[in-house]
């Protein structure tokens, strides 16, 4: 009987290299069943087994690998039938074996394999979190200048609707909605897109490819002629806005971690989200003084200057990195069997790589989970709610106050501090929650949505207070202070449904934070449609009491699945 056949791989030569006949234990999976011609190929075989058996989204370690330990139980004396040559042992070491206990493990070292390409310690120079200061600062000021241009044009254009309408001769409310929410719809090329295209060709060309898209439909929204076309610029040029709302966040984590890294992820968050509370205020200063087609001009001068200064900006993808130091690494020693641990299952030739199917399918396969779908929706719903509200403002609010056109934007204001609330208290009311209940030993990514059922409510109490103080013809201050709290419950839902995800989640975090995205952007862009309809169909306050009572149902729903989930946890 060949005594080597049960091997994942020969061994070293050593003093105990062979035990024909006693059960072995290896802490290594085995191989592939193919023999393998080289020591590269082995190691590439295992690392693709390994592969394949990981979720698609969890990249390994940027530290290299240690030397790999093999442990063999020694049980007790082991007679081989095959002949090997011992070595001759010392006396010392004869009496050091012996008073060893027999079911002491021995350890032998096999060294990384020479062919995989990884970052050559924890400091290497060239992996983005060891870059210096300078260069982080310039590539961290850069996304969130990109975040803050693409964000503005959501609702820059809102306190002009009438005015277009009137130019353009259109009566059709539905394509008067759809100019703005076009843009909100056009970021569900983020995660169809962009994500998967950024896994090929690094985020940097991501960035400026989609950001030269959106200064160019950006110009063209400001030359159109029609309702139609407006609305089909405005379309594409949300699809190249999409790109900093899936990367940034990930190109600041590449570069800073800990707390730090915490803090810009929360900047990119109110990049994202207050600023469309506050480019309403900007655009009706800008169309009053130069007209609506200036919101565009300087809307796309502004991507322009971001697209200037992006000139700047460094790739801080780790695979990109990698397989840029394989290639050069091949150049300078032809040795074509290079590869990095991100290359594993993909083939030579293919058209589409498997990095951009499973980028572009997992987001969609996640959609259909119940534990996602459930507790996705309310944000997204909130989402699509505040983006509503936002479009019915000028009218709802002119109808009751007299304020002059270029200081209607400051009525969108109280939602703004409602979400700089929301933002800066949401994370450590949910964090303090759930340390409370791990520390009685339950850590439950359920436990995250006991935050959300409390907070969530806020959202139909301020639909509720709006559409009342608007119906009462209150001071303008208690519609402003109301819409505040719908701004809070929105941002509570969204902050905290991405916490939610991240437990839930733990090996495919991304693409569910993708499917998020891509459930906020539908939503988003398809019910802001019926906004002026069911205004004029209800009008105030009936409409904001449905709404509101929508969202109240909703922590309804949020609590039945919360109740079963736990109950099946404890079964």
């Amino acid at each position: 009987m060949d005594t080597h056949s049960s091997r994942p791989w020969p061994l070293p030569d050593s003093p105990v290299a062979d035990f024909p006949t006693v059960p072995q234990r290896v802490s290594w999976p085995r191989s592939s069943k193919s023999s393998r011609d080289s020591e590269g190929a082995q190691y590439r075989d295992e690392f693709r087994r390994l592969y394949d058996s990981t979720s698609e989204d969890v990249y390994r370690s940027p530290i290299p690998m240690p030397e790999i330990e093999i442990e063999i139980a020694t049980p007790g004396p082991t007679h081989s039938s095959s002949h090997v040559e011992e070595a001759p042992v010392s006396e010392e070491q004869s009496v050091s074996q012996e008073s060893k206990p027999p079911e002491q493990a021995t350890e032998m070292r096999i060294p990384p394999d020479p062919n995989l390409v990884e970052w050559e310690g924890v400091y290497d120079p060239d992996h983005p979190g060891n870059w210096p200061s300078w260069k982080k600062t310039v590539n961290i000021t850069i996304i969130l200048m990109m975040c803050v241009t693409h964000a503005f044009a959501t609702t820059a254009l809102i306190p002009a609707i009438g005015r277009i309408q009137e130019e353009f001769g259109s009566n059709d409310v539905y394509l008067s909605a759809l100019v703005v929410s076009a843009y909100v719809l056009g970021f569900t090329a983020g995660p169809l897109l962009v994500v998967p295209l950024a896994e090929d060709f690094g985020r940097v060309v991501m960035y400026h490819f989609y950001n030269i898209l959106f200064i160019s439909f950006t110009c063209w929204c400001a030359k159109t002629k029609n309702m139609g076309m407006l609305a089909l610029a405005r379309f594409l040029a949300g699809c190249g806005g999409a790109v900093t709302q899936c990367l940034a966040a990930r190109s600041i984590s590449d570069l800073v971690q800990g707390g730090v890294g915490r803090l810009l992820i929360i900047f990119v968050a109110l990049a994202f989200y207050l600023t469309p509370a506050i480019s309403p205020f900007v655009g009706s200063r800008i169309y009053f003084n130069w007209g609506w087609p200036w919101i565009f001009w300087v809307t796309a001068m502004m991507g322009g200057f971001c697209t200037l200064i992006g000139v700047a900006l460094s790739e801080t993808h780790e695979p990109i990195l990698l397989r840029r130091k394989a290639s050069i690494r091949i150049q300078r020693t032809h040795n074509l069997r290079l590869y990095t641990s991100y290359d594993l299952g993909e083939h030579p030739g293919q058209i589409v790589s498997t990095r951009f199917k499973r980028s572009f399918l997992q987001p969609l396969r996640i959609l259909l989970s119940p534990s996602f779908f459930l507790t996705s929706f309310i944000p997204a719903a909130g989402y699509a709610i505040l983006y509503m509200v936002y479009i019915t403002l000028p009218q709802a609010f002119l109808s009751v106050y007299i304020w002059p056109s270029k200081n209607l934007g400051l009525a969108y204001f109280g939602v703004a501090v409602g979400i700089i609330i929301a933002i800066a208290t949401g994370a450590a009311t949910s964090e303090k929650h759930a340390t409370l209940r791990a520390r009685k030993n339950d850590s439950r990514a359920e436990n995250r949505l006991v935050s959300l059922l409390c907070l969530w409510p806020f959202t139909g109490l301020g639909l509720c207070l709006y559409g009342y103080f608007l119906h009462q013809k209150m001071h303008w201050a208690g519609p402003v202070v109301s819409l505040g709290f719908v701004g809070a419950g929105v941002m509570f839902a969204i902050q905290l449904n991405g916490f939610y995800l991240i437990d839930a989640f733990p090996t495919r975090f991304i693409s569910a934070t993708n499917a998020s995205i891509l459930l906020q952007s539908l939503l988003g862009g398809a019910l802001p449609l019926f906004s002026y309809k069911l205004y004029d169909y209800a009008g105030p306050p009936d409409i904001f009491y449905l709404l509101g009572g929508i969202a109240l149902f909703l922590t309804i729903v949020l609590g039945v699945f919360f109740s079963l989930r736990r109950g099946e946890r404890q079964a």
